[in-house]
């Protein structure tokens, strides 16, 4: 309904899909997903089926992936093909399918109850989305973990298998019973690329039937970062600096490799672009595909940092550097989802242009809670934090500090808003 809550969902967005214009948020209660967007004036609703759910309020598993005009959609071990806009463009939300990931295609029960499960939170506020939790079964096999997820297909692990599914229907593709369990998946149109860093193992299949076409040993798996398609990028620590290679993985040859000062920490911002910055606040845009530095920057209000935080729109990435806190205690995320999606952090924030990669603006952002999953339809950046002051005049009759609402502008980076409310 109207009155219910609704939260962005964390979202992985292929380049051209429609989701890089739209929000898609699932309220409190994980039955209604909520789109917003497209130059259209209002949200629209779709309900979801909920019977049988497991796991459905277990936020680490609330996730998102954009492909073309679809919205793929993890609720818990349940998994949803949404087309947002009907044929003719127009707010009137499909249900294309839906697939419960504990049971076998091949069958209508599920393997297991669902309570023999081992469930794991992954450390890392800016984790890629497929490592923010694991999901394992009594004997450690993987099991409701999705990706890659293409427009040809969409695979979850399935307790030593490997499924694929159409994105359009749901059904099953092919079904692969003797993979190794993988935590790094990717893949482009043709192959699925599926690496066990721990037992550095590389499994590439064909994408049109599960057919293996490289199984071998890979020594520098435990320096992959994260897959970009068939290429593994790697970070890999030297005596006084830090190497970021970009590495094909069916021939193993290096694409690129720059070398950056030690402590420089590196993200994913998208399939696109990559971010280097080192702890004093210079920071380095690099060209994911040619490994060019497109752009430098220095954000002055960094002394140290300890951790960068990415959200983004179709226009801009939103880019938060923190200082050490002071005091953790003395503020959280004001709300009722997980604290990763919401790290504490003092420092600078800046925007910059998705296409050019240059600088738009740069500010100070002290004291507060940066929310990762921002709208991307709305104007405003918006955070939403309590700050505590212990014997303040101003704290509640509770001795707890007042919630804080907080909107800044995208575009120029000034305060909107930034009071106390409730």
């Amino acid at each position: 309904s109207s009155n219910s809550q609704f939260f962005q969902l964390p979202i992985e967005i292929l380049p051209g899909s429609l989701c890089e214009r739209l929000d898609v948020a699932l309220d409190h209660e994980a039955e209604t997903l909520r789109f917003q967007g497209n130059g259209q004036t209002t949200y629209w609703d779709l309900k979801l089926p909920s019977d049988n759910a497991r796991l459905r309020n277990y936020l680490p598993l609330h996730r998102a992936w954009g492909i073309g005009p679809l919205a793929i959609v993890q609720v818990g071990t349940d998994l949803y093909g949404v087309a947002p806009l009907d044929e003719g463009g127009d707010p009137v939300p499909t249900l294309l399918w839906h697939a419960d990931l504990l049971v076998s295609p091949s069958s209508s029960s599920p393997n297991g109850s669902g309570n023999d499960l081992d469930i794991r939170v992954l450390p890392g506020a800016f984790a890629l989305p497929g490592e923010r939790v694991s999901v394992t079964d009594r004997l450690g096999r993987s099991l409701a973990r999705v990706g890659p997820v293409r427009p040809g297909y969409i695979c979850y692990q399935d307790r030593g298998s490997l499924v694929a599914l159409d994105p359009l229907t749901g059904k099953p593709l092919w079904r692969r019973a003797d993979v190794a369990s993988a935590d790094l998946t990717e893949g482009d149109d043709a192959f699925v690329a599926l690496v066990d860093r721990r037992a550095k193992r590389l499994q590439i299949l064909r994408a049109l039937d599960g057919k293996t076409v490289a199984d071998r040993t890979i020594p520098a798996a435990s320096n992959f970062r994260w897959l970009e398609g068939l290429d593994a990028v790697t970070q890999i620590a030297e005596s006084r600096n830090v190497r970021l290679c970009r590495i094909d993985l069916p021939s193993d040859q290096s694409k690129w490799s720059l070398s950056f000062p030690a402590e420089t920490q590196f993200v994913r911002l998208d399939r696109r672009r990559y971010l280097a910055g080192e702890s004093a606040g210079t920071f380095h845009i690099v060209d994911a595909e040619r490994g060019a530095v497109l752009s430098k920057g220095r954000l002055p209000q960094v002394k140290h940092c300890v951790q960068i935080h990415v959200a983004s729109d179709e226009n801009r990435f939103y880019l938060a550097f923190s200082n050490t806190l002071a005091d953790m205690r003395n503020f959280r995320a004001n709300g009722q989802r997980e604290q990763a999606r919401n790290p504490m952090m003092s420092g600078a924030l800046c925007a910059v242009d998705r296409r050019t990669a240059q600088t738009l603006w740069s500010r100070s952002f002290s004291d507060g809670a940066f929310a990762l999953d921002q709208s991307r339809a709305a104007p405003l950046l918006i955070f939403s934090y309590r700050q505590f002051r212990r014997g303040a005049a101003d704290d509640d009759e509770n001795s707890m500090g007042w919630p804080i609402l907080h909107c800044i502008d995208k575009r120029t980076g000034r305060d909107v808003y930034r009071e106390r409310f409730g």
